[in-house]
């Protein structure tokens, strides 16, 4: 079992979740000289999000994923094929053979990090503290007090989104467990040098090199400006990072990647309230259970403060 090359690209789909270690995975597989990740976050399947407005074309698609500068294996990471009712079974009808790497995270802390991010990158929410965004989720899912620069509503539905268990289990129903790859946040906080050794076995490429780790995507304030704006909603944004010399975006991920964390330090993100974390402890208590006997990890220590 590994990547099938006689299968179209991409070979493999890193599917979420949001504020998991996603980009940093991602970036760490692009280092690897066999290993071609598309750029950006495409999210082509998953017909269900609207996270593309307009969404990329099969042509547009199929140019991403030909330009990988000869490296053979090909991956897709949009961090919201997770949550998609839809995405898995389009992945699957476009490669039945692909490999899926999902990467998960205590829930209280996915929230807390998914809404710094959204508050902090142009106002996708503008509810600033998050028990009161919490709050305002039966009125959203109504359809009102939506922000202007949300993202697609759904990605505001903060309690919705670490259901897990049932979001994996469309992927093992329809690719088999031996071909989905669970990765933990604390595992690669941890040991990212394991984890990702362990991932390069799993899509079979030489588990020999190691990148730089440096982490990517933290919680940071960005521009808020229309250019910035404009530049986020247009998926001009994927063709023209697919033509730009791997050299070059490398070292514009790079600057991006300093300035970010010069703003965290400026700006760092509040700490979770203690009490609004036992709170969500307990909201999720069932749903970790559930995802412990799917995965058969032991997953205590994401209570340990309910």
């Amino acid at each position: 079992m590994g990547v099938d090359l006689d299968q179209p690209p991409p070979h493999f789909f890193i599917v979420g979740a949001p504020k998991c270690g996603t980009t940093s995975m991602a970036q760490y597989l692009n280092q690897h000289p066999e290993i071609f990740v598309l750029r950006g976050e495409p999210h082509y399947f998953g017909a269900d999000i609207d996270y593309n407005s307009p969404r990329l074309t099969p042509a547009q698609y199929r140019v991403l994923c030909r330009d990988t500068g000869g490296k053979p294996i090909c991956g897709d990471r949009s961090t919201w094929y997770l949550y998609s009712r839809s995405a898995a079974r389009e992945i699957h009808a476009h490669n039945s053979h692909a490999l899926i790497i999902a990467m998960l995270r205590n829930p209280a802390e996915m929230i807390h990090s998914l809404h710094a991010h959204h508050f902090q990158r142009g106002l996708r929410d503008d509810i600033e503290d998050l028990a009161q965004a919490l709050a305002a989720e039966p009125d959203r899912r109504r359809g009102n007090r939506i922000p202007a620069n949300a993202r697609f509503p759904e990605s505001l539905y903060y309690s919705e989104l670490p259901r897990y268990s049932e979001q994996l289990q469309r992927y093992f129903d329809l690719f088999g467990r031996e071909r989905v790859h669970v990765v933990l946040f604390d595992d690669l906080k941890r040991s990212p040098r394991d984890v990702y050794a362990r991932t390069l076995a799993f899509l079979s490429a030489d588990p020999a090199f190691e990148p730089d780790f440096t982490v990517h995507n933290a919680s940071a304030p960005t521009p808020d400006s229309w250019v910035y704006r404009a530049w986020k909603a247009s998926t001009l944004r994927y063709r023209i990072r697919s033509l730009a010399p791997q050299g070059l975006y490398d070292r514009i991920r790079k600057m991006r990647g300093k300035r970010l964390a010069r703003a965290a330090k400026r700006q760092p993100r509040p700490a979770l309230e203690p009490g609004l974390r036992a709170r969500l402890s307990l909201q999720f208590d069932e749903e970790i259970e559930r995802l412990e006997a799917l995965i058969g990890r032991d997953l205590s220590n994401w209570r340990e403060n309910a």
